[in-house]
């Protein structure tokens, strides 16, 4: 898919999990030598769903192509694209985390219900972080209890307290991109409440 991958694994999430750390490992080592040759390094960014797909071929005689389509596929590819905008390396959706083998051997956390391009509903996600290098991995580790606290009051609406648990995890681990979005979102929503108070107090 241009120059990414779609990979199935009929065998469950857990061999796709497990895959997509190994892809990480490989290229912790892999940049390690580009550094050395004076090239940046290369980052990847995966998203991880589960669900029923078609699968087949699409064609005719001159031309075939293998293919799946589905919800989930389409779903799988948004959080990979969610990736980016949250500097992470591996986002995986509630469901499929739901069907892992051993979930809390994973060292991950909750991202939150983010919208989904083309899904009328918000979308569950987690963050898993352990391929990644090891500062990154570190500074969410050492952040998780507050980050995931200022989720759950965010997504409760209590935008004041949400603040307070984002700037405890934001001077713990300032390069976290996902706990700037969410400072940035509250600072908003505080903004947008203030506004009606302004307006009373000018009429």
């Amino acid at each position: 898919l241009g120059d990414g991958i779609l990979a199935l694994f009929p065998e469950g999430v857990t061999p796709a999990l497990e895959s997509t750390l190994e892809m990480q490992k490989e290229l912790v080592e892999y940049n390690i030598e580009r550094r050395r040759a004076g090239y940046r390094r290369i980052r990847i960014g995966v998203g991880i769903h589960v669900g029923e797909l078609m699968l087949g071929t699409v064609g005719e005689n001159q031309r075939m192509d293998y293919t799946v389509i589905s919800d989930a596929v389409n779903l799988t590819s948004r959080l990979e694209s969610l990736t980016k905008t949250y500097d992470a390396s591996l986002f995986i959706s509630e469901q499929a985390l739901l069907r892992l083998e051993e979930p809390d051997s994973y060292e991950l956390r909750f991202i939150g219900r983010l919208d989904v391009k083309g899904k009328r509903e918000m979308i569950s996600v987690f963050d898993v972080f352990q391929g990644e290098q090891a500062s990154t991995r570190r500074g969410k580790l050492n952040t998780k209890k507050p980050f995931e606290k200022g989720v759950a009051m965010y997504f409760s609406e209590d935008f004041e307290q949400a603040k307070a648990y984002f700037l405890e995890a934001q001077r713990a681990y300032p390069l976290d991109r996902a706990t700037k979005i969410f400072l940035e979102k509250i600072e908003d929503k505080l903004d947008l409440m203030e506004e009606p108070e302004r307006k009373a107090v000018e009429t």
